[in-house]
């Protein structure tokens, strides 16, 4: 289920100007439809009515899972950062009026691009730790750059489509340029290595500076035994 809101949005291609649904609040226990949708992209699609042009809407939203005790907040830009980073500190202090619902195990979120959200989606559905995804993805990262320098990338997304194993995808200028299996025993091997570095952290930005933090922090104490 997702909250009744209409926008204003204007077709990038004919100009026109026509009501959208705006689906900023998403909970997947209400309608477990809009997983699906939300997975494939469709929840945000919109198609003018005047020239067919179908193309995805851009605008912050929350999207909870209850089954998974998850909630994931979507911003687009620094004050939205700021309203969902205060959203989550209400939740968590219970200080949100009216919410009866129990949020105790839950696990909170916030990305700012469409990637990012997607990899959230694919890592919770996974079962995954995304704290342990980003850490592995540090290290294979680097262990490229070293056996491969003239191999270049920006970035590495885990994914994993529907009924298929999960893979890292590894992105330059916006195009997949190559896709690795997602190793299990070295996903079970950064849980060892590095759970201890941030059983008491608590970020709601979970990403590649995150993961050089907590590799900072294990390098130091390294350092000081």
């Amino acid at each position: 289920m997702a909250s009744d809101k209409y926008e204003l949005v204007r077709c990038p291609e004919c100009g026109t100007e026509s009501d959208a649904l705006i689906l900023d609040k998403i909970n997947t226990a209400v309608d477990p439809s809009m997983k699906e949708m939300v997975r494939t992209g469709d929840a945000f699609l919109f198609n003018c009515p005047n020239c067919g042009k179908k193309f995805h809407l851009e605008y912050p939203f929350m999207y909870h899972d209850p089954d998974r005790k998850v909630i994931i907040y979507y911003v687009i830009s620094d004050e939205d950062y700021k309203d969902a980073s205060r959203t989550i500190g209400r939740i968590q202090s219970g200080a949100v009026e009216g919410d009866e619902e129990d949020f105790e195990g839950y696990t909170f979120r916030i990305v700012r691009n469409r990637h990012e959200f997607l990899e959230k989606f694919n890592i919770f559905e996974a079962d995954l730790d995304d704290r342990l995804v980003e850490l592995q993805k540090l290290l294979m990262g680097a262990y490229i750059q070293k056996s491969n320098p003239d191999f270049a990338f920006d970035n590495i997304y885990y994914f994993q489509d529907k009924g298929q194993e999960g893979v890292f995808v590894l992105v330059k200028d916006g195009e997949d340029k190559a896709s690795i299996a997602f190793d299990r025993s070295m996903y079970d091997q950064c849980a060892a290595d590095f759970a201890a570095s941030y059983k008491d952290e608590h970020s709601f930005v979970i990403d590649t500076n995150w993961a050089f933090r907590i590799f900072r922090i294990l390098q130091q104490k390294k350092d000081e035994l």
